[in-house]
């Protein structure tokens, strides 16, 4: 089983998905002695790894999404924040939504699609 939390920051305003790398850049800076926030080691290279921390824009919302250890630095630091700045705009007046999902993989011989809501690029 996999840990797994989103936390999605719902405002009156609308984003679209580009806006996403820009949640990242606003808690990449605020956290940047965290690797795992944004994936770069101290001297500015990037860490080749799974995101633990994924910032997305979901249903026109942005939204965090995190798994096993990032989860709880999402827990712990992302819902004390009262206050974003996306595109140089303060944004205050916004309400939390945080959903658990412990998915159980397995093995079935069922055949399911797959949508992606964010660009993708596997590398290995």
């Amino acid at each position: 089983m996999i840990k797994a939390v989103r936390l999605t920051f719902i405002t009156e305003q609308t984003f679209q998905k580009r806006d996403a790398e820009k949640l990242r850049g606003y808690f990449g800076t605020i956290y940047k002695e965290e690797d795992l926030f944004h994936n770069h080691s101290e001297d500015g290279k990037s860490i080749y790894r799974m995101p633990l921390i994924q910032y997305k824009v979901i249903n026109v919302y942005l939204s965090v999404t995190a798994y096993e250890r990032g989860v709880d630095m999402v827990a712990d630091k992302f819902l004390k924040i009262n206050g974003l700045i996306i595109n140089n705009e303060k944004i205050d007046k916004f309400e939390t939504e945080f959903s658990v999902n412990n998915p159980e993989f397995q093995v079935t011989d069922t055949l399911y699609e797959y949508t992606f809501e964010s660009l993708w690029l596997p590398i290995n």
